[in-house]
């Protein structure tokens, strides 16, 4: 039998209950070992037999409007300028694409929002009891501590940073050592670190707001050739529903000479002046004639709806039965094109050409920079700082102001890789 004596540990009640709600929580867990995943069953039918599916007929329903209370016309003249004004007005396309340029500046301002000054606040209560070894007995140390820490930080384009820190911290301790009970103390720190070598210079810090600015450029140049293109398909749209329009009334003038010619022949072959033979000859050409009419009428009907849809006029929807007639007259204006000053004006003023121009800006500016990333990276630091004690916080304030205890501190760091 042993006569050390029996130790026996005391928990307080807190750290009891702690363990059991830790213990509780745990069993509530789901483990991802412990998931039971569905199981898909499909019949052999299924797979192996072929349904047959019946189609009823649907009752026709007139395709709901867009405006009830503006019916469409049944006629709109339109000129080319109305065109082109309601394309840049309502065009679905075009309204894409002018998102794209409100994206590409956000991205611009997302990118120099880096050096924009920060401010931090840090607030943290802790209390702590240790055991202090005296003459006599072990006696617990008790301490309450209150720390604020107020910063602002400010990135620098030249690489650095700049901190400036104001800290406050207050202690109360049941110490028979401690001068001061409770104790306050503060400082004020101001910091700068500046790399040399790699990410050292305005340059390369801000490379990233060069490529985010090179590629809103691009974006509005696109967004332009975007709507240049569209410009030019309402033009191109007008004019074809102006070409249709004639080739249409031209149809109809051919269909009623054919006609006519059908009635002539009809009569000379009543009196056998002519073979029956021309009389047929003379029907085919009159049904050739309509075929042509509805085939006008057909690319008449597509090119409006077509305008339509570029147009996308409130009342004027695509299922609409309004006739569109433009107004305008072709004014054919002949041009002496000068090959060498054709291509220099399309090299210079092609958005295409920009958009390439820029992008090759872009992968010059990415060279620049990938090349300093192969640089060593050493960095400069200094740190000055002011300390304040008290056994009141104005007194640790005022110590603070007089500046009589202060630090200062320089540092240069260095790393260079092995391999490069």
């Amino acid at each position: 039998m042993s006569n050390k004596p029996a130790v026996k540990l005391i928990f307080p009640k807190s750290f009891i209950f702690s363990v059991l709600g830790v213990v509780f929580l745990s069993g509530c867990v789901h483990f991802r070992g412990e998931e039971r995943y569905p199981v898909v069953k499909i019949s052999p039918e299924s797979l192996q037999q072929i349904e047959t599916l019946e189609l009823k007929e649907t009752e026709k329903e007139e395709p709901p409007r867009l405006n009830s209370q503006a019916p469409a016309p049944a006629e709109l003249e339109l000129s080319l300028a109305e065109c082109r004004a309601l394309t840049l007005e309502n065009n679905l396309d075009l309204k894409v694409q002018l998102i794209n340029p409100a994206i590409a500046a956000e991205s611009v301002n997302q990118e120099e929002s880096k050096f924009e000054a920060t401010f931090s606040a840090n607030i943290t209560y802790s209390e702590t009891s240790q055991p202090l070894a005296s003459d006599l007995e072990i006696q617990g140390n008790q301490r309450d501590t209150l720390s604020t820490e107020l910063g602002v930080k400010l990135p620098l384009r030249t690489g650095g940073e700049i901190n400036v820190n104001l800290a406050d911290y207050s202690v109360e301790t049941n110490s028979d050592y401690a001068l001061y009970n409770p104790s306050y103390n503060s400082g004020l720190s101001a910091s700068i670190s500046q790399p040399l070598l790699r990410n050292a210079g305005r340059r390369v810090n801000e490379y990233t707001i060069r490529i985010a600015e090179l590629n809103r450029q691009i974006t509005d140049s696109r967004t332009k050739l975007e709507a240049i293109r569209i410009i030019a398909a309402v033009d191109v749209a007008y004019w074809r529903l102006y070409a249709h329009r004639r080739l249409l009334d031209v149809r109809k003038q051919q269909y009623e000479l054919a006609k006519a010619l059908f009635e002539e022949t009809r009569s000379y072959v009543d009196v056998g002046a002519k073979p029956r033979i021309e009389l047929m000859r003379t029907r085919a050409s009159v049904a050739e004639k309509l075929e042509a009419i509805i085939n006008a009428e057909n690319d008449v009907r597509d090119t409006e709806r077509d305008l339509k849809r570029m147009l996308n006029k409130p009342d004027l929807g695509m299922n609409t039965g309004t006739v569109l007639v433009p107004t305008n007259k072709p004014d054919p204006v002949r041009y002496d094109i000068q090959r060498e000053n054709m291509v220099a004006n399309a090299i210079e003023n092609r958005m295409e050409m920009m958009a390439l121009e820029l992008q090759l800006a872009q992968d010059a500016g990415k060279i620049d920079y990938q090349r300093n990333q192969t640089l060593p990276l050493a960095s400069l630091d200094y740190t000055y700082n002011i300390n304040g004690l008290g056994d009141k916080r104005g007194d640790s304030y005022e110590m603070l102001l007089e500046n009589d205890f202060r630090d200062h501190r320089l540092g240069l760091q260095v790393s260079i890789p092995l391999g490069n």
